[in-house]
């Protein structure tokens, strides 16, 4: 439940930081977008200190969202193993 969650919140700020160039029109998606990265930050930024944004082009690649994502999934999986 915990993990399904995350995931949701976790695929909500992936998706939303691909159209943040539209948050001026759109401020609703800029409050969806904060409130998603707020309640998943203390998870991506331990994760952002050892793998930093890479420069990619004009911009930089956060993989530390994806990491996270696969790391959910694994656990995820674990629990569910375990228990069930």
């Amino acid at each position: 439940m915990v993990t399904n969650t995350l995931m949701l919140l976790l695929l909500g700020r992936i998706v939303l930081s691909w159209f943040r160039g539209s948050f001026y029109r759109y401020p609703f998606l800029f409050n969806v977008y904060r409130f998603c990265r707020t309640l998943t930050e203390f998870l991506v930024a331990p994760l952002r200190r050892i793998l930093p944004p890479q420069r990619a082009g004009a911009g930089f690649l956060d993989l530390a969202p994806l990491i996270l994502w696969v790391l959910l999934v694994l656990a995820q999986g674990a629990i569910k193993s375990l228990f069930f």
